[in-house]
């Protein structure tokens, strides 16, 4: 945004601690440190983007079943993505490939490009020979499926990486191995963070530790209306001697995309740790599925079977704001973390900076659950 940090008000100069150095957390630290001179710190328990984010599959998309307001809320989002990579002079390496989804059956379909086509949104119908010229190697098409061009995908890891380098070049402090183990607090005000190190003080604490928050507030006495909701991730290596992917592909049975040279990334459900619904078993099931839907996949040879602690509202709804009753505290958690965080975290950081509520983030504040 490149403000000038001369012209900002005084509260700019307070430091700030951020707890969680995810894809939300490094994105809240790299806004604040670009819109101003505020003294941060960022925090992790292990290493940055190796929680959750490290097992998303990171389309960036508007969603499909939801309020219109968070559809629009993704587009925004997905607009904003293009924006920090121009700010980040094109280092983010986005995938603007677009998506081909299909339903159970053709009349869904049909409902699903109308319903995003009324929304504004860009959808564009396929039918069978237009789907195999995009798509050659399907081996068994559907008669209807939906193009969405302005959806992308990134990998969340080289976005860390990036934004990490550019937010400690920018005065960000970021210690790794560090476990907040209590938040601090004097009277009804969270003054800062005890961690198996050192008390760490600031004016304000950003906790952006996905369900890592739950116990930090479980012991001020304050039950967060989100739970973990896991998900797997697989890594495949392909033989084949082209990409047979040429964008995200979703549909009843399979979610995946090209990921890096001879790689192929895909997300399924996690149901438990059963040995009928094992993650190796699942991933076994939908590589036997890439084999059946697909020619021309080459030798694919499961790489990594990764299951991720997704955090998820109760309403599915991301959660922002401060947390009452304390005054010093501010949460920023959501499930669609890739997608939803550039536009959410400039808006928390316009928030904190300036001292005014976005009307944008209303519908998203904790009390909405009281």
């Amino acid at each position: 945004m490149g403000l000038n940090t001369s012209s900002l008000p005084q509260e700019s100069q307070q430091k700030i601690i951020i707890v969680g150095a995810g894809i939300v957390g490094v994105m809240q630290a790299w806004y604040l440190a670009k819109m101003s001179n505020m003294q941060i710190i960022l925090l992790d328990k292990a290493n940055a983007g190796l929680g959750a984010t490290s097992a998303s599959f990171a389309w960036l998309n508007v969603s499909y079943g939801r309020p219109d307001a968070y559809q629009q809320l993704r587009a925004k989002a997905i607009h904003c993505w293009r924006e920090l990579d121009k700010k980040t002079l094109g280092k983010l390496n986005i995938d603007w490939s677009g998506a081909i989804s299909w339903m159970s059956s053709d009349k869904e379909t049909a409902q699903f490009i109308q319903s995003h086509n009324q929304a504004g949104f860009n959808v564009q119908a396929l039918n069978k020979e237009q789907l195999l010229h995009k798509v050659p190697q399907l081996s068994q098409p559907p008669e209807l499926a939906a193009f969405a061009s302005d959806e992308g995908a990134v990998d969340p890891l080289h976005v860390i990486k990036v934004l990490l380098q550019q937010a400690q070049a920018m005065g960000v402090k970021y210690y790794a191995n560090t476990e907040v183990t209590h938040l601090l607090e004097d009277g009804d005000r969270i003054i800062g963070v005890e961690t198996m190190q050192a008390k760490m003080h600031a004016d304000h604490v950003i906790l952006t530790a996905g369900v890592g928050t739950l116990a930090l507030l479980s012991e001020k006495g304050i039950d967060l209306p989100l739970y973990s909701s896991p998900s797997i991730l697989l890594k495949l290596m392909t033989d084949a001697e082209r990409p047979f992917l040429p964008c995200i592909i979703s549909t009843p049975e399979m979610e995946l995309r090209h990921f890096a040279q001879n790689e192929i990334i895909a997300a399924e459900d996690y149901i438990d740790n059963s040995d009928e619904h094992h993650p190796e078993r699942i991933a076994c099931h939908a590589q036997a599925t890439f084999y059946d839907n697909f020619t021309q996949t080459g030798k694919l040879t499961i790489k990594q079977v990764a299951v991720g602690e997704r955090p998820m509202p109760k309403d599915e709804m991301p959660i922002i704001g401060e947390i009452s009753p304390y005054q010093g505290l501010y949460l920023v958690t959501m499930h669609a973390a890739v997608t939803l965080s550039p536009l959410l975290c400039e808006l928390v950081a316009q928030e904190l900076i300036y001292e005014k509520a976005e009307p944008l983030l209303t519908p998203y504040r904790v009390s909405r659950f009281s």
